[in-house]
């Protein structure tokens, strides 16, 4: 008894907010050592907690049942390519993955009502981070040069992904509780940071999911309204700071490509393995270490059947945040789910690995759109009651 009363008590008061420290980690962890030791304390430790008493919590979804397949058809494709050390690699990163996952679709089943806190609070820090990142940024450099933040977000490509990430929570915030007038700030602060990265896949992404809105769902136009205007009114401040080359400078994802899809073709079907090789040297001598584009990455890792479940996954998610917006008339998870998806285009590599950006932009709206459907199966439980 002593023992559930202290798991009850460490879940309840305290597993909230060690989430929003390890989440808050992506903006301030200067290396990745520290956010991986910090995630067996605020993620890992309340896996175990969790799973042996609280399984009821988390009841079974059609979201859930093809994440576990894509799990468990990476981990057994590890047999057929790898030796022993590979595949303990891959089952332990397989773990850390689905360990986020469940106490993420915990926490929004269970504590609800606080993650409204844990979102406002992780806007907060991020626009700090933003913050604090351009002015040390900048102190110390020329504003014609491109921003790379510290920490974590030393890869432009990651922060400004993150970013992009953050200002929409900010905006859905905001479109909520229009009262909450500093959630402007966090937005300026936000596509500042994203224009001085210079990360045109990012501002590619957010033109895609202004666009949508704007020309689909028309009770979010102010919103589309708001992420468009802003892009441009960026560019137009910003002309006048970044050099023009950075708009049409040269960029070898093309050639990259190419090389993965002619080893691709090798094993087209089953794939190498999510712990094969994917390095590569250009034709100028560069040195590339992934192929910069989640999709083929997963095509290259997990084959047909491989990129097969993983699009099946995702369309689901959009489906269910498609089917939530029709009833609520709330596209917020949808947008989300655009954004994310439109990003990993552009850069990206394997699903299942240690703590990084990828969970943040990928993984967290494929557990809301989870989510979205436990939500929509209770209410129509309910209606046939």
């Amino acid at each position: 008894m002593r023992w559930h009363k202290i798991r009850q008590n460490y879940l309840q008061h305290y597993l909230p907010w060690m989430y929003l420290i390890f989440m808050s980690g992506f903006f301030f962890f200067p290396e990745h050592k520290w956010h991986n030791n910090w995630f067996y304390l605020t993620i890992f430790t309340p896996f175990i907690l969790i799973i042996p008493y609280e399984r009821r919590i988390i009841p079974f979804s059609k979201l859930l049942g093809i994440f576990i397949f894509l799990s468990l058809y990476f981990f057994l494709q590890t047999f057929f390519y790898s030796g022993k050390d590979s595949i303990l690699s891959v089952c332990k990163h397989i773990l850390y993955v689905g360990s986020f996952y469940l106490v993420t679709l915990y926490l929004l089943e269970k504590y609800s009502h606080k993650i409204q806190s844990i979102q406002n609070g992780l806007i907060f820090l991020a626009a700090a981070s933003a913050l604090f990142s351009l002015f040390y940024f900048y102190y110390q450099h020329d504003l014609q040069q491109r921003l790379y933040g510290l920490g974590l977000l030393y890869v432009p490509v990651d922060a400004a992904s993150l970013y992009a990430i953050a200002m929409l929570f900010a905006l859905f915030s905001l479109f909520h509780t229009p009262s909450n007038k500093w959630l402007w700030v966090a937005i300026s602060i936000f596509i500042i940071y994203i224009f001085f990265s210079q990360n045109r896949g990012t501002m590619v992404s957010l033109f895609v999911v202004g666009g949508v809105l704007l020309f689909l769902f028309k009770r979010y136009i102010a919103l589309s309204v708001i992420v468009i205007f802003s892009i441009v009114m960026a560019v137009c401040i910003l002309n006048e700071l970044l050099p023009i080359e950075w708009l049409y400078r040269g960029t070898f994802r093309w050639e990259i490509w190419q090389i993965i899809f002619q080893k691709i073709v090798q094993q087209p079907w089953l794939g190498h393995s999510l712990r094969a090789a994917s390095d590569l040297y250009l034709a100028n001598g560069m040195y590339i270490q992934h192929p910069h584009n989640l999709y083929i990455a997963t095509f290259y890792y997990g084959g047909i059947i491989g990129l097969g479940i993983l699009i099946t996954l995702l369309f689901s998610a959009i489906y269910q945040a498609y089917q939530w917006g029709k009833i609520t008339k709330d596209y917020c998870f949808l947008a989300l789910l655009l954004l994310s998806s439109t990003m990993v285009m552009f850069d990206y590599n394997q699903l299942f690995d240690n703590p990084q950006v990828l969970w943040f932009i990928f993984w967290v709206p494929i557990i809301l759109a989870n989510w979205i459907e436990l939500q929509r199966k209770k209410s129509m439980d309910i209606g046939q009651r």
